[in-house]
């Protein structure tokens, strides 16, 4: 499990380092879809995107599911990847999101758990640096929290609980293609006090 954990996450680190590199300006789900159906090109999001469900899709023949399951491992593995990337446009955003889930899920299985607590200690040691702006993550580190969380998701239990998880996911999706996480996090008092915790004040 653990090389295939290093491999996948290897995967869409390269992946993300073409989107640092060559990333162009399509945001959004629908904007990349725009540009395939209208360019006939994958932007460097929209490769991401097929990537990130090609490694779901090598995730789930590795657990051993059903059709059914394996194409929902798949969409969650990927969503997740997404998700992380959507949530990196505010100085440690992404990071504070990373440990939270961390917290709350790795703690069901001693294999997730030694697979996942490095790298919830690299995020807790990096979040100073990102919260006062003295480095960022960018699409590579983004992706490597996006795809670490999708990974120990796909063991978290039963149909049930994955369809759930995946339900979850496409509404992040939808909120962050529609109405963006920002100004949802702006208008709850709670959210936006945790969302600049620790942040550098203008």
């Amino acid at each position: 499990m653990i090389l295939l954990k290093g491999f996948l996450l290897g995967v869409i680190a390269l992946v993300g380092i073409a989107d640092d590199f060559m990333g162009d300006m399509s945001r959004g789900f629908k904007g990349h879809v725009k540009v395939f159906l209208k360019e006939k090109r994958f932007t460097s999001g929209g490769l991401k995107a097929v990537v990130g469900l090609l490694s779901g899709i090598i995730l789930g023949l590795y657990i051993g599911s059903s059709v059914i399951e394996l194409a929902i491992n798949a969409l969650i593995f990927a969503f997740s990847v997404n998700l992380f990337n959507l949530m990196d446009v505010r100085p440690g955003r992404s990071l504070k999101l990373y440990i939270i889930f961390s917290l709350l899920f790795i703690w069901g299985s001693e294999q997730i758990v030694l697979l996942s607590v490095p790298i919830l200690g690299a995020a807790v040691r990096i979040l100073p640096l990102d919260l006062n702006e003295e480095g960022m993550l960018g699409d590579i580190g983004s992706n490597l929290l996006g795809a670490s969380v999708g990974f120990f998701l796909v063991f978290l239990g039963e149909l049930p609980i994955k369809i759930f998880l995946l339900s979850a996911l496409i509404l992040f999706q939808w909120v962050g293609d529609q109405i963006s996480f920002s100004r949802v996090i702006e208008g709850n008092r709670t959210l936006r006090y945790l969302d600049n915790l620790g942040r550098k004040q203008i």
